[in-house]
């Protein structure tokens, strides 16, 4: 009996079986958590995938990310709920049912690798380019819920379309109707050089467009650029002459502008003025391309601003364009300009994504006109009429507020945000050198503009006016597809001179006489200036608007044009 005891002690035989029915209960656990573990795994795989697609296809239709997301997701069988606020696990988990929760956020994405990666996606903002959807579920458990809630399985995806306007802002007329002699005035006098244009070369220029990208193409060689990108292209130096016989180059169109062209690149041969390329033109992505990869773009500008806009960043700020410019056989006009410095990293046509600028210079005109006639009332003479007329036009400005492409690139919509700036016309006494200050609103003080004669005898006449307009309020233009295609061109007005600029400055003058013992009615004085003033007015306001135009500005208003669209596919981020 007690052998046998030993005996049962010592046997080893049914270990294994003992063992094992020990630890199973320990590997059958390991095995159900690995299953689920596994399962949950899968089924985070799949909806991470089905995030990717429905995050491409919001930000592709950014317009109406959600719809899009949702139809993505019921294509790939599943029947979301479309959840609002943020994202909560506790939303999800515990719940019994089987149902996907979506979370769609609109935002702006920043491709910038010195942002961190979850910094980079900003949600909210009234121009959004990127899409975040986040889906959630009650995860599968198959031996595990007996023991614990079904987790919430979750998966996020980004993606963002990026979407550039090319545009510019200025003064874009159709045609010019005014003195040759004064347009050759100004533009030679920016350039340094005399010019001797027809009118029909002016509205040649005005009426010719060329491709940007291409003509920076045909730029590149006359650099020495052989291969590189645009944004080498952009940093190099260049000649007014040399960007004006490209031009020429490139103009296939219109032989008269072509011809025009010519003439410019060589008359602005002389002048030693380099401009970076970089002032004048802003390719925004675009400038990353290889020269001559990007000629699929048709984005155009305008010939006559393009040569207008070179001469001002290359040429003289302080110009006489002309003394005794004659007006119909009545008066004489001396002019002067005076051109602020262009804002720098503001060029005056750009290609570039919502927040980018475009700016106008700021420019002074003087005006001194000299009446060759005199105006009878009765036995009062008034004579020797001069009016020393000035006009300041502070630099409008250009914003790219929006631009989508909700249903690719014939949905594109544009919004333009215009600032007109101040501006204003007087007449008065002002120093050269307050002229020339640009920094410095103008103030006028009165000048003797006319002497009156009564009998042959009799005081001078003073006066002195103000007209202010434009303002610093920021007014959207929209363009649609069919505006962009069609070039349409859009103003933004903030005031406009009502019946032109003499009748209005007439209106608003303060005239001061000294008649000392002669007794005159006042009203008789504003007669003979209206007499004498009515027949050059509309002279005048063509002159002046004609120059104007040609600089690229105007009083209280800003013509704005979008001339093409950059609409690429989205794609998932980081």
């Amino acid at each position: 009996m007690r052998a046998g005891g030993l005996r049962f002690l010592k046997a080893r035989e049914g270990n294994l079986a003992t063992m094992a029915a020990l630890v199973a209960p320990l590997f059958l656990a390991i095995a159900a958590l690995t299953i689920d573990s596994s399962s949950l795994y899968l089924e985070r795989r799949q909806l991470q995938n089905m995030a990717d697609l429905a995050a491409i296809s919001g930000a592709s239709a950014i317009g109406t990310a959600s719809d899009a997301v949702k139809k993505q997701l019921q294509a790939n069988g599943l029947d979301p709920v479309m959840m609002t606020g943020a994202y909560d696990p506790s939303i999800v988990k515990g719940k019994t049912d089987n149902l996907t929760r979506v979370w769609v956020e609109t935002g702006k994405y920043t491709a910038d690798k010195s942002v961190a990666v979850g910094s980079r996606f900003v949600a909210g903002g009234t121009s959004p380019d990127a899409v975040r959807v986040t889906l959630a579920k009650p995860g599968n458990l198959y031996f595990g819920q007996a023991l614990m809630d079904r987790p919430a399985v979750s998966a996020s995806g980004m993606a963002a379309s990026h979407a550039e306007a090319a545009f510019s802002i200025g003064s874009r007329l159709a045609s010019l109707n005014t003195n040759e002699s004064a347009l050759n005035g100004l533009l030679g006098g920016l350039l340094g050089t005399t010019l001797n244009l027809k009118l029909l070369d002016y509205n040649a220029l005005a009426a010719t467009d060329i491709n940007l990208l291409g003509f920076l193409d045909k730029l590149a060689p006359q650099v020495g650029l052989t291969a590189g990108t645009y944004d080498q292209l952009l940093n190099t130096d260049v000649s007014v002459g040399v960007l004006a016989k490209v031009m020429a180059d490139v103009v296939t169109n219109n032989a008269t502008a072509k011809a025009a062209l010519n003439v410019l690149g060589k008359n602005a041969a002389a002048l030693s003025t380099k401009l970076p390329v970089g002032k004048l033109l802003g390719l925004g992505s675009l400038a990353n391309a290889s020269i001559g990869s990007a000629g699929n773009y048709n984005i155009t500008a305008n010939v006559l601003q393009l040569v207008t806009a070179s001469a001002i960043l290359g040429g003289k700020h302080q110009i006489d364009v002309g003394t005794g410019l004659d007006l119909g056989g009545l008066a004489t006009v001396t002019v002067s300009v005076a051109i602020g410095e262009p804002a720098q990293s503001t060029p005056y046509f750009r290609v570039g994504a919502v927040g980018s600028l475009v700016r106008t210079a700021q420019i002074r005109i003087s005006l001194y006109v000299g009446l060759l006639n005199s105006s009878v009332l009765g036995l009062i003479t008034l004579g020797d009429l001069k009016l020393p007329i000035y006009v300041d036009v502070a630099s409008a400005e250009g914003e790219l507020k929006s631009v989508s492409c909700p249903a690719g690139p014939q949905s594109a919509k544009v919004g333009i945000g215009v600032t007109t700036g101040i501006a204003g016309v007087y007449l008065g006494n002002l120093s050269d050198p307050d002229f020339k200050n640009l920094n410095k609103k103008p103030v006028v003080t009165s000048k003797k503009i006319a002497q009156i004669k009564v009998l042959g005898i009799g005081p001078d006449v003073y006066a002195k006016a103000e007209i202010p307009l434009g303002d610093d309020v920021q007014r959207i233009l929209n363009f649609s597809y069919s505006d962009i295609q069609n070039k349409k061109i859009q103003t933004a007005s903030s005031t406009k001179l009502l019946g032109g600029l003499t009748s209005a400055l007439l209106s608003k003058m303060e005239v001061n006489v000294d008649l000392g013992l002669i007794s005159l009615d006042l009203s008789g004085v504003f007669s003979l200036l209206g007499a004498l003033l009515t027949p050059i007015s509309a002279l005048l306001d063509n002159l002046l608007f004609a120059l104007l135009d040609l600089l690229g500005v105007k009083l209280g208003q800003a013509d704005v044009q979008v001339t093409g669209v950059i609409c690429q596919q989205a794609a998932l981020t980081q």
